[in-house]
């Protein structure tokens, strides 16, 4: 992969900062606001002469006065310390992925902070009303010629006050029809709204799904490219439920936050992007 050169990268780096300071701007005007608004409404008890204590009051005054003491606090390490993932995915990562294209004469292209949906869906690889944050999402035409999508996202359910976290890494929806619908998962059970879908017991490594009265085995492909994927550390989820395969693979996510941008990190970024895609292309290469 081809280095960028000073100049070009100097030019990223101001137009990156820039876009850091206007995010700052955004972030530092709406907190000042709701601080000025608790401070005028605990600046009234006083001017009005109302003693918080006399009156009953005396709880209510003293949340107002550590409300707007914590907002101030915000306010000073907003001035000092802010960093807004916004610039990062909307700017940053689609000029990595520019670089990426020029030096390895590929088609990726990017969307970020987005709220796709329908991939959990086709997938039915987790609850269906799950919670999401999508942090970007490539679109590319594999080595074979297939649409392949990866999304770095998170995906969870609000049960109560706990939150359950279903996958917080790489989402890849591979463009190759499944021969009939099945799942591999390190652990949870499918999701599907129109499909009965019924554990095998072939692999005592993996659980293995297939829809009700199918009486195939899972082609050893799938296997294969879960064998490989699976660590202890990185749990898989793999499904072919209509026309794709989807593999999600949990804990595998890098450069989500870049505080100090230097031409190095720069490098590592368009460097991971393109293993990212690598990693869609050998995907192929095993289950095809």
């Amino acid at each position: 992969m081809d280095n960028l050169n000073i100049t070009n990268f100097n030019q990223i780096l101001n137009e990156y900062t820039e876009l850091q300071k206007i995010e700052k701007k955004k972030t530092m005007k709406t907190t000042s606001v709701i601080t000025g608004f608790f401070f005028v409404v605990s600046a009234i008890f006083l001017l009005l002469g109302i003693n918080p204590y006399k009156n009953g009051l005396m709880i209510t005054f003293y949340i107002l006065i550590g409300i707007t003491g914590l907002l101030l606090i915000t306010l000073v390490i907003l001035h000092f310390a802010f960093h807004s993932n916004k610039p990062l995915f909307k700017y940053l990562y689609k000029k990595a992925v520019e670089e990426v294209n020029l030096s390895e004469n590929t088609n990726i292209s990017i969307g970020a902070i987005l709220k796709d949906k329908e991939f959990i869906i086709d997938g039915a690889l987790f609850p269906l009303g799950s919670g999401r944050l999508l942090r970007y999402k490539l679109n590319f035409t594999s080595r074979n010629g297939h649409n392949t999508t990866i999304y770095d996202t998170y995906i969870y359910t609000q049960v109560n006050k706990s939150t359950i976290v279903h996958i917080d890494g790489l989402y890849f929806i591979l463009g190759i029809r499944p021969e009939f619908p099945f799942q591999l998962r390190s652990k949870g059970r499918p999701r599907s709204k129109n499909k009965k879908m019924v554990k095998a017991n072939s692999d005592k490594n993996v659980k293995e799904y297939v829809q009700e009265g199918q009486t195939q085995k899972i082609p050893e492909k799938y296997y294969a490219l879960y064998k490989k994927l699976h660590t202890s550390k990185m749990p898989v989820f793999m499904s072919g439920m209509n026309t794709d395969v989807h593999v999600a693979l949990h804990g595998y996510h890098k450069f989500r936050k870049i505080k100090i941008l230097t031409i190095e990190e720069f490098e590592n970024l368009k460097k991971y992007l393109s293993s990212i895609v690598k990693i869609a292309n050998n995907m192929y290469e095993t289950i095809e």
